[in-house]
């Protein structure tokens, strides 16, 4: 009697809960169910034995144990049905497969590997009863695809298979025996608190991440006087909110939620939403294009870091995807673990339109390179460009230092920013600031670096600013007591007071103004070809109508302000006299020199450079193999071919655009009608064309707004790296960093993500103790 009144009771208990449960779940409607399954926390995959166990009141479920088809590009149990936005293969009869049945048949799932549509309910819970064709062996056969798929919606068992798929989520949520009778369980408040705790402790690591400091602390024990900033943030927190530090207090020690392998599951499940934010942002692109480049972190491991560039909602998205660890440099190692990399997002390879690296071999070659692999791993449209802020500083670069007068000009600049750098030279240069500008902030020297033109630039300009304040710190270590010192500062002083490290200064600060607004803009996310081509025109322009008169002009005014009267250093090597009979044959002239002894030969030397730099900027720019630069050009409204069709053969040949040409008439006069004042860019044009009206047009100005100019995005991920993996943190893992630079990286992301979605992917993971 006591049995069968304890049967009783456990009876009405689950009757009980399941009449809850109810008021809770729409049972008419698949759809509505699908949200609570992805929220799922599935502790062990489910098998047919779990299936066989799942029972209710009023509906016995232990018909579904039946052999599940091994598809590998399938869903799981807690998963939504893998639904791929992909270019689909056609069959023998020329059909395929399209993805608007995903919205009108929401159980639906694609299979890659068969191409083959299945149900996922059927597929999972139909057992023995299911119909076949949508659950083991996959339909395939696209004619009249909608009568199947209506007919199937109205199947008994499918119906069944919906049905016993809500009661199996409605188990996941309830749990075991064990679990509903405990009153922790049940109390939402509890599961409430343990969530606020968890958005706490993602909130500071969230703050850490982004400001690039670290989490922990070298001792984190009740007794340090600094925990690390992760421990300290929160008791911070506790003094202004007392409810923090009620839950912290009232969690058991082995479930706060604060040690170091939680904070790196927390990461990871940040850096997953974040990159899942990312894809579906990709996924609805037409089109994308691939950065990459390599570093070597402070432990000395190189790193591939990736990011790929998009349109989403008429702008322009350049988003990191992470970084992996490289252990060769080859290209075939570079390509693998760049798809491995891409792997995720499940990207289709022929939307992929260019692919931008540095100009290194191992990246750049045709044959054996990484963007020939890329090509031949299925990313056949993606056509390779060599980063064009790159290229701009060979140019610059070259032209630099292939001239022995040039070079030892920025020796001399290179050599003087050492000798101030010293600490008690450093703090004379300073106060010799103050003196002179009392009212204006010091300024510091900046030194020069090869890869990157731009600190060349700002070393020019500074030596420019404070000439006079360097002049004078060198003439008081002249007179210093220490003999190295003083003869250091009189070589280098000598140098400088010369008309022509005046003439010349002068003239790279020129050069340097008109170089820098590409320089700059070739390093924006936002710039595209058609921009670039438009600087680099006007660049040409500029140096081509270089004013040399008004360089020597403001040369001579500041030499005479500093009172500078030696053209040249003082040469006291004793001059070769040259022999009677060669007299008459000797040239003279500055042709072929490497000197200037006056203001008129060192013009002929600065003519020349900038004509070296008019050549290295048609030889590294002019190629267009592709055909993009000739299409882009075009492809602005002020252009004389506007969309002439013979301009755009190659690039339409190359992405499969066949433009008709009366979507071309009927386009032109369209823009024509436009304010061509406005339409400056290719984005300026894109956002003016309806897709519906002009949708050949509009692939084309995707296409060509995609392909990356720059892999500047990259270096950005670099630094990154840099200022969160320092000497102090060269221990930490490239998992750990690679979710980090990520946070820090996408900061815009990182600030709207969901916590609910995250603590989701955290409590999925693994079995916690800490209920959520």
């Amino acid at each position: 009697m006591t049995k069968r009144l304890q049967q009783s009771k456990v009876q009405a208990y689950f009757k009980r809960n399941r009449i809850e449960i109810e008021d809770h779940v729409v049972s008419s409607n698949y759809e509505e169910v699908d949200p609570v399954v992805t929220s799922l926390q599935v502790s062990t995959p489910l098998t047919s034995d779990s299936c066989t166990t799942i029972s209710t009141p009023s509906l016995n479920t232990t018909h579904i144990q039946s052999p599940i088809v091994t598809v590998n590009d399938l869903s799981k149990n807690g998963e939504k049905p893998r639904q791929p936005s992909i270019i689909f293969p056609k069959n023998e009869a020329g059909r395929h497969f399209s993805t608007h049945w995903y919205a009108q048949f929401s159980w639906i799932e694609y299979s890659k590997e068969l191409d083959a549509i299945f149900c996922q309910p059927c597929r999972l819970f139909g057992g023995s009863t299911a119909e076949a064709t949508f659950s083991t062996k996959g339909l395939c056969d696209w004619r009249k695809l909608g009568d199947k798929c209506r007919k199937h919606d109205s199947s008994v068992c499918h119906m069944a298979a919906v049905e016993t798929q809500k009661v199996w989520a409605i188990h996941q949520i309830i749990g075991t025996v064990d679990k509903q009778l405990d009153p922790n369980f049940r109390n939402e408040k509890f599961i409430d608190d343990n969530r606020k705790h968890l958005m706490t402790v993602l909130d500071i690591i969230t703050f850490c991440a982004k400001q690039d400091i670290p989490l922990r602390g070298d001792d984190e024990s009740d007794q340090s006087l600094n925990k690390g900033n992760f421990l300290e943030i929160l008791e911070l927190l506790g003094k202004y909110d007392s409810n923090v530090t009620k839950r912290i207090e009232s969690l058991p020690g082995n479930a706060k939620m604060l040690s170091p392998d939680i904070q790196n599951d927390l990461l990871t499940s940040l850096a997953s939403v974040l990159l899942d934010y990312v894809k579906s942002e990709v996924e609805i692109a037409s089109c994308y294009a691939i950065l990459a480049d390599e570093v070597k972190d402070a432990s000395k491991k190189e790193l591939l870091g990736a990011s790929l560039r998009y349109i989403h909602k008429g702008n322009v998205r350049e988003r990191a995807i992470g970084f992996i660890e490289l252990k060769d440099m080859d290209a075939g190692t570079i390509s693998e673990k760049l798809i491995e990399l891409l792997k995720p997002f499940e990207l289709d390879p022929l939307k992929c339109v260019g692919q931008g690296y540095d100009g290194a071999s191992v990246m750049s070659g045709v044959h054996g390179g990484v963007q020939a692999r890329m090509k031949g791993a299925g990313y056949r449209n993606a056509t390779y460009v060599h980063c064009a802020s790159h290229r701009l500083n060979f140019v610059l670069a070259a032209t630099a230092e292939r001239h022995p007068l040039m070079k030892s000009f920025f020796d001399i600049l290179d050599l003087t920013y050492s000798f101030m750098n010293g600490t008690k030279r450093h703090a004379v240069f300073i106060d010799v600031q103050v003196e002179r500008y009392p009212n204006v902030q010091a300024l510091e020297l900046a030194r020069s670096c090869s890869t990157r033109w731009s600190s060349r630039s700002l070393e020019v300009e500074r030596f420019l600013r404070r000439f006079d304040c360097i002049l004078d710190t060198l003439s008081i270590f002249g007179n210093d007591n220490d003999a190295d010192t003083s003869l250091a500062a009189k070589s280098l002083l000598g140098s400088l007071q010369t008309k022509k490290i005046m003439t010349i200064l002068v003239y790279f600060g020129r050069l340097y103004d008109y170089s820098d607004f590409c320089t700059k803009a070739f390093q924006k996310s936002t710039a595209t070809v058609s921009s670039c081509l438009i600087l680099l025109a006007d660049l040409r322009e500029r140096l081509v109508n270089f004013d040399f008169d008004k360089v020597v002009e403001y040369a001579k005014d500041l030499s005479g302000e500093y009172e500078i009267e030696n053209f040249d250093v003082r040469d006291t090597i004793r001059q070769r006299r040259l022999p009677e009979r060669f007299r008459e044959g000797y040239l003279n002239s500055s042709v072929g020199h490497t000197n200037a002894s006056n203001f008129e030969e060192l013009e002929i030397l600065l003519r020349q450079n900038v004509r070296e730099i008019l050549a290295e900027l048609d030889a590294r720019f002019g190629t267009d193999q592709s055909g993009i630069m000739k299409a882009a050009d075009c492809c602005l409204p002020r252009s004389q071919n506007f969309l002439n069709k013979q301009e755009l053969n190659t690039l339409s040949e190359l992405y499969a655009i066949d433009i008709k040409d009366c979507e071309i008439e009927v386009f032109r006069s369209f823009i024509a009608r436009k304010d061509e004042s406005q339409l400056n860019t290719l984005i300026d044009v894109l956002d003016v064309i309806d897709k519906d009206i002009f949708p050949d047009v509009f692939n084309l100005y995707q296409i060509l707004v995609t392909i990356p100019q720059t892999s500047c995005k990259v270096e950005r991920m670099f630094s990154s790296v840099k200022r969160i993996k320092t000497r102090l943190r060269s221990q930490m893992t490239t998992e750990r960093l690679n979710h980090l630079a990520l946070l820090s990286i996408e900061k815009d992301i990182a600030e709207t993500l969901c916590y609910n979605d995250v603590i989701e992917h955290f409590k999925q993971m693994k079995h916690r103790r800490f209920l959520l």
